[in-house]
């Protein structure tokens, strides 16, 4: 049963690509509102690790693909190939902060991923539910679950190139 969970997820994390910056609002801190948490959520992010179900997936695999949000929309490419496109939608007024990824092309079409996220420093951690209707507790993948915890972090900038005169 789990090298089927695990099989059925690995394509899923390739072909939703993991879908999906800095330190979530601490009690001292003021609470972040929707749109600035939204800023924050734009552009491209890279998977650095994914865990499914207490299982570290193959670093080839998650670090093939790329994740960009552009306002309500997300894409996932494995190179240069769409492999998933869709919608989120977020609510930060309580904690974890819980996000509905809306799957609109690809094998996941019409799925509806609950997950929850979270900032720290310049990575963007995501906890998604591959099977279920329930939003995550918390941030694992323990053993036996439908869990999937991706940690993205931003591209690396190009270095800037000096003009020769």
């Amino acid at each position: 049963m789990k090298a089927i969970v695990f099989g059925q997820c690995c394509l899923w994390v390739v072909i939703f690509g993991c879908s999906s910056v800095w330190a979530q609002s601490q009690p001292d801190e003021t609470p972040l509102t929707k749109e600035q948490v939204s800023q924050r959520l734009q552009g491209e992010w890279r998977p650095e690790s994914a865990i499914l179900a207490g299982d570290k997936l193959p670093d080839e695999l998650v670090q093939s693909l790329r994740l960009t949000i552009k306002e309500s929309s997300f894409e996932v490419r494995h190179g240069d190939q769409l492999q998933d496109s869709g919608t989120l939608d977020y609510d930060v007024t309580e904690t974890p902060w819980k996000m509905s990824i809306r799957s609109k092309s690809g094998a996941n079409a019409s799925k509806t991923f609950p997950s929850i996220f979270k900032f720290a420093e310049d990575k963007l951690t995501i906890c998604y539910r591959v099977e279920g209707d329930e939003f995550p507790e918390g941030f694992e993948s323990p053993e036996g679950s439908t869990l999937l915890l991706i940690t993205y972090s931003r591209p690396p900038k190009a270095p800037a190139v000096d003009r020769i005169r």
